[in-house]
């Protein structure tokens, strides 16, 4: 084959066999990435990360094909198999379904049904034309399954249930689906995060497919007694394509929706519902980037995309006109009237002038000669802040100068603002402002909580290098902290931090967080006084340091084994045993132990797994007795077969009948771990108790199907 002649030609290359080894080097020999998770080939059984990571993919489809053993980790919540029908949706994937089905029956055939159902629920129509094709599936209900698909959006599945099995639906049944479709959008609300503005899509698509392929009648007359809003969403995180596709639902059902416009004359006058072919000629004037942009993002004085943003916000539960922002009602709700004013304004990049000359004078009037409005919701502090990340330097300027021109008081802690600052330029205006207020301490610890450290690495230096004498002052008062060991500024800064880090006892300390990186480490040991002890922060990296370079350290007792160190570190550097029987005395109690265990689970490492349960003698440990139901859970998350086997072959007295008990339940009610079941039963021959317990319904179906 191709695959491997190219195999071959890569390993012949000394150079890259060597990059290769030292990039996978695993336990026993060096440094393992615990970022990667498991290596070998025959133990990589997660059914998801397979299938959404696009690497992987063909691996799923070969151990598919081969029928290895899987854990198809179900989710809490969720659609099951979700990932699977998700990304293996092109005609190319026929065989992959076709093998999936046939080899792994006890998950997928012992309810055809369902198995369709959840296909459906994904509009993955590959996997649905092998059910039917191949497996000879018939829907037990065929018209309630077409009324699903609609109302989930699902119309590729739709079709082929249209075209295949031809159900007939009366106008009951559009009434219904109608009814349910409508006022199902606010309940969708709290799916927001989902990409690509799914899945509330799903209903603008759901409508076209009614109206342009099923000819379906429309809905009765909507009034504004029932029906609050077209679609629940905020305007300004949708993109123009969605806006788009909402435009096109309200044209279609115009005359639906009559009664809902009719209460409200001035909504009327502002805007207009354009028809199909006027959508149609705007739609081709659109550029992909337009169209893929967010409402926010996009200069909304351009007059297509302002008669389509006017004509879908007023059917949105906010009901505002994002083009018509009038100062006697949106002024004071910028102050007043809580966070979505805010949202408002950073929606409005074409009236931002307007907007704010009205904030401001709201300002003026609620804060001078007070710290507090009469009804406050929002602080001056939460607008300069707001400003800030907003990166509109001009405004802010114009706000500050407003302030100390009316003697508008400022209360709060000013350096919170920093936070949300972006550039050098705005950190000017505002250090200028608040000077005497700065604290290094507090800008520091902003490195923790801004996902943007190199622009907040960027910030200090420019103070240092721009405010030289402030910066001298601010850093004689600093106080070191244990995450501060993970700044990058202060180690670049090292030589005027490194008294205060010597007096900080850092070594005493824990961080959080985070890890300490290895460079950090070397400049921090460096100021260290060679009397001082000290430990690797519960750092592999730092760990498998200090042993391979500094064992002088480890030998006259300096480094510190058991101090804020733990199995994993001597685990995944691959000095697991090494360090633990050469350099350790017993007694021993290392909190880690656990969390070790698991890692030594995931990998199915069974030879340190039985290492660490012989040299701790765990099964005669009463301590461990209470914790080794977690590992039985991690287990079942795992399908985990292999250590299962292990721990009845090696210490069935684990396996008590209160554990067995456990186990099976967790399969039996989150996991769906078929191939657990079956060994507790079959193998170990434990007669489970039912009694109440409820099933997923893939458990609950493979045990109907197998009885």
């Amino acid at each position: 084959m191709e695959i491997d002649n190219l195999f071959f030609y890569c390993w012949r290359n000394v150079y890259i066999r060597g990059l290769i080894f030292n990039f996978i080097k695993t336990n026993k020999t060096e440094l393992i990435n615990p970022n990667f998770g498991i290596y070998n080939y025959y133990q990589m059984n997660d059914v998801n990360l397979m299938a959404t990571n696009k690497g992987l993919k063909q691996l799923l489809v070969e151990k598919v094909e081969k029928k290895y053993h899987l854990n198809f980790n179900f989710s809490k919540s969720g659609i099951p198999f979700e990932n699977i029908f998700k990304n293996f949706k092109n005609e190319t994937d026929k065989e992959f379904f076709n093998n999936l089905f046939k080899n792994y029956p006890n998950y997928f055939l012992s309810s055809i049904d369902i198995t369709a159902e959840y296909s459906m629920a994904c509009d993955c129509v590959v996997a649905f034309q092998v059910l039917v094709n191949n497996f000879n599936y018939t829907p037990i209900n065929c018209k309630q399954l077409f009324i699903d698909s609609i109302l989930k959006g699902s119309i590729e599945t739709s079709k082929l249930i249209n075209e295949k099995f031809n159900p007939k639906l009366n106008q009951i049944d559009y009434d219904e689906i109608w009814k349910l479709l409508l006022n199902k959008n606010v309940d969708l609300v709290i799916e927001e995060t989902i990409p690509n503005n799914d899945p509330i899509g799903k209903i603008n698509k759901s409508i076209e497919y009614l109206v342009k392929e099923l000819n379906a009648p429309l809905p009765p007359p909507i009034d504004n007694n029932s029906f609050k809003c077209f679609i629940d969403f905020s305007i300004k995180n949708r993109n123009l394509e969605y806006i788009l596709s909402t435009c096109y639902s309200i044209s279609y059902l115009k005359s639906s929706l009559e009664l809902f416009i009719s209460p409200f004359p001035n909504l009327t006058n502002s805007f207009k519902i354009l028809t199909i072919k006027e959508l149609d000629e705007i739609k081709m004037k659109l550029t992909r980037q337009e169209l893929e942009s967010n409402v926010q993002d996009i200069e909304t004085n351009n007059e297509i995309i302002s008669k389509l943003v006017g004509m879908a916000s007023k059917f949105t539960i906010e009901n505002v006109d994002l083009m018509e922002l009038e100062p006697h009602q949106k002024g004071k709700s910028i102050i007043i009237t809580g966070k979505e004013s805010f949202k408002i304004f950073r929606s409005c990049k074409n009236n931002i002038e307007n907007v704010f000359k009205i904030m401001v004078q709201d300002i003026i009037d609620n804060f001078t000669f007070r710290t507090k409005p009469l009804t406050e919701i929002h602080s001056v502090l939460d607008i300069i802040k707001f400003l800030a990340t907003f990166g509109d330097t001009k405004l802010v300027l114009e706000l500050f100068a407003e302030i100390n021109k009316n003697y508008v008081i400022v209360s709060g802690y000013p350096n919170q603002a920093y936070s949300l600052v972006t550039s050098t330029e705005m950190f000017d205006i505002i250090f200028f402002k608040f000077k005497n207020a700065f604290r290094l301490n507090e800008i520091y610890d902003l490195v923790d909580s801004n996902n943007d450290r190199t622009n907040t690495y960027l910030i200090l230096d420019h103070f240092k290098s721009k405010y030289p004498n402030e910066y001298n002052k601010v850093v004689a008062h600093y106080n070191p902290l244990p995450n501060h060991l993970l700044n990058e500024f202060i180690f670049n800064n090292l030589e005027e931090h490194k008294q205060k880090l010597i007096e900080s006892e850092c070594w005493l300390n824990r961080v959080r967080n985070g890890v300490v990186p290895l460079e950090h480490f070397k400049k921090l040991l460096e100021i260290t006084p060679d009397d001082q002890e000290y430990h690797c922060f519960e750092s592999s990296e730092i760990f498998n340091y200090v042993f391979n370079q500094r064992m002088h350290d480890i030998e006259n007792g300096r480094f510190q084994l058991t101090q804020r160190s733990n199995l994993l570190n001597y685990y995944v550097t691959g000095k697991l045993e090494t360090t633990i029987l050469n350099y350790i005395e017993k007694p021993i109690n290392f909190p880690n132990l656990n969390s070790c265990i698991d890692l030594l689970i995931k990998f199915n490492d069974l030879i340190s797994l039985k290492f660490i349960f012989d040299y701790f003698n765990l099964p005669n440990c009463s301590n461990y007795q209470i914790f080794f139901k977690n590992h039985l859970i991690l287990i079942s998350e795992q399908n985990n077969l292999q250590v299962l086997s292990f721990i009845f072959q090696n210490y069935p007295t684990l396996l008590t009948q209160e554990n067995l008990q456990f186990l099976f339940n967790h399969c039996y009610q989150k996991t769906a771990s078929i191939e657990i079941i079956n060994y507790i039963i079959k193998s170990i021959r434990f007669k489970p108790n039912l009694l109440n317990l409820y099933s997923i319904p893939i458990v609950k179906n493979y045990f109907n199907f197998s009885n």
